[in-house]
């Protein structure tokens, strides 16, 4: 059985998410896992998902679901209740297929520099993240196929495949890791969503953000938009956040604090 793994960041550096027991997170790395033998009804459904909802693409003249944009592009375009649809029925995807997702943050460190040396560690952490998961499963894959929106500069691909195996825990070999092209591939599409919704839960459960937003996110359109993200989030296996301590990156697990936070902010609104 193959493992296929999807990987997009959360774009923008400047959209930093500050919490009580971490400051200053400066780029954050979303990934899902998909098991061989659910890989062609995902893509059934998404290929589904594209034709229902195609109408609302081309009225937002988007040519692929880029989730930031269909939010914050929705008004007087199409209706609030196909901006609504769109983000349940991804969410559906994610919660009712059982998809793991996995999430590895960094925190900023003002003298770091090389912004893409950076995503390259970033990735290379989060591969090992979900290779440590599936091992304490007891899992184990023939392959391991590796794809990543490919916003990352090219003269730092090989860096992320640089002979090392990720999985060698519980995988013969990983196949050369792909880049692919966000809007010809619906799969980096629901990584796109998956990133977003982190970082948007993120956002929404800090107590700066919450203090700002009241009033503002607590009508209905917004409630339902932040329910369908929160049940996808429940899908989040792994959720980690590197430090540089020196050369090396050290880390913690924030899965508990950071999705006890979205609760507890999810209840408050509803």
């Amino acid at each position: 059985m193959n493992l296929y793994i999807f990987i997009d960041d959360t774009g923008s550096s400047n959209n930093k998410v500050s919490f009580d027991f971490i400051a200053d997170i400066d780029k954050i790395y979303v990934g899902y896992a998909i098991e061989e033998n659910k890989f062609h009804l995902i893509d059934m459904k998404l290929q589904y998902l594209k034709k229902k909802h195609q109408k609302s693409l081309n009225s937002l003249e988007l040519d692929e679901f880029h989730f930031v944009d269909i939010y914050q592009k929705n008004y007087n375009k199409i209706k609030p209740e196909k901006v609504k649809e769109i983000f349940k029925d991804f969410s559906n995807v994610l919660v009712k297929n059982d998809i793991s997702v996995f999430t590895q943050s960094h925190k900023k460190n003002p003298e770091e520099i090389d912004n893409e040396m950076r995503d390259v560690n970033i990735i290379k952490l989060l591969l090992q993240q979900i290779n440590e998961y599936y091992f304490k499963q007891n899992m184990f894959f023939d392959e391991v196929l590796v794809a990543i929106d490919s916003g990352l500069d090219y003269k730092y691909r090989n860096l992320i495949d640089d002979g090392t195996n990720y999985f060698k825990d519980c995988c013969d070999r990983i196949n050369e890791i792909e880049f692919h092209k966000s809007s010809e591939d619906l799969f980096i599409q629901l990584a796109d969503y998956c990133a977003y919704g982190y970082t948007r839960q993120l956002s929404t459960a800090s107590k700066e953000s919450k203090k700002q937003q009241d009033g503002k996110n607590n009508d209905e359109f917004n409630l339902s938009i932040y329910t369908s993200l929160n049940k996808a989030m429940h899908q989040i296996r792994g959720d980690y956040i590197a430090f540089i301590n020196g050369k090396t990156y050290d880390e913690i697990n924030a899965k508990g604090k950071i999705l006890n936070t979205i609760l507890s902010n999810i209840e408050e609104m509803e």
